[in-house]
């Protein structure tokens, strides 16, 4: 059996490894701390944090901007994807028959329908169709519509007109034309065809309780008649 070799010394080669310089432990990698592990959930919640505080410092620095040049593209998305709201009041009726008003009067429109077509609508309880009234359930906005269809054939010529002679259309509240706020239109009769149409449109300010209706002011030496299918709408706007 061979024996092993010497060196020099005559120390064996398993004594001269043994020997070899050892590594401080102070230079090795230190163990992982226990616990320390990242996860994929921690470094996404770093991410966002890193990213919400990068958007303050810039915003912070960035110029104001007034409100009237930001573009329409900035609106909430949130609000862009909103379901429309439903509206709650509102109405599309139309005159049952033709009604007379005498020269230099002043007359209230009644009697009206719901048209049977389709198209048309009523929402809530505001509308009273006999006497051709809507009355506000909460206090808000109203927008409201009248398109009054008349005819002046009662006049038996154009000499009979007078350049004064006209017809007054007007919604009002409360039957009070001239103590609150009224839509009003004119219309010459001397300058339109025997039959013709008014329209009065606008927004009017109500509070619970208070009525609007149409009006129709006469002021012609003749009678003038209003035609069945004239019609009126409304409808709330906000509060």
């Amino acid at each position: 059996m061979d024996r092993p070799k010497r060196n020099a010394a005559g120390r064996t080669g398993n004594y001269a490894a043994s020997q070899a310089p050892q590594v401080p432990p102070a230079l090795l990698d230190p163990p992982a701390p226990p616990g320390g592990e990242v996860t994929e959930e921690a470094l996404l919640a770093e991410f966002k944090e890193m990213l919400r505080e990068a958007t303050a410092r810039r915003a912070a620095s960035a110029p104001a901007v007034p409100p009237s040049e930001l573009p329409l593209l900035f609106l909430s998305l949130e609000d862009a994807a909103s379901p429309p709201r439903r509206v709650e009041e509102g109405f599309h009726c139309r005159l049952k028959g033709q009604v007379v008003v005498d020269k230099r009067t002043l007359m209230e429109l009644q009697n009206f329908q719901t048209p049977l077509a389709k198209g048309a609508f009523l929402r809530g309880s505001g509308l009273n169709l006999a006497s051709g009234r809507f009355t506000a359930p909460v206090s808000g906005i109203y927008q409201f519509s009248a398109n009054v269809h008349i005819d002046h054939s009662e006049l038996k010529s154009r000499a009979q007109l007078r350049a004064r002679d006209n017809v007054r259309v007007l919604i009002c509240i409360e039957s009070l034309c001239h103590r609150y706020t009224s839509l009003e239109v004119i219309a010459g009769l001397e300058s339109n065809s025997r039959i013709f149409t008014v329209y009065v449109h606008g927004l009017l300010q109500l509070q619970a309780g208070q009525y609007t209706s149409i009006f129709v002011d006469n002021s012609a030496g003749a009678p003038v008649t209003i035609q069945n299918g004239s019609d009126f709408m409304g409808v709330l706007m906000g509060l």
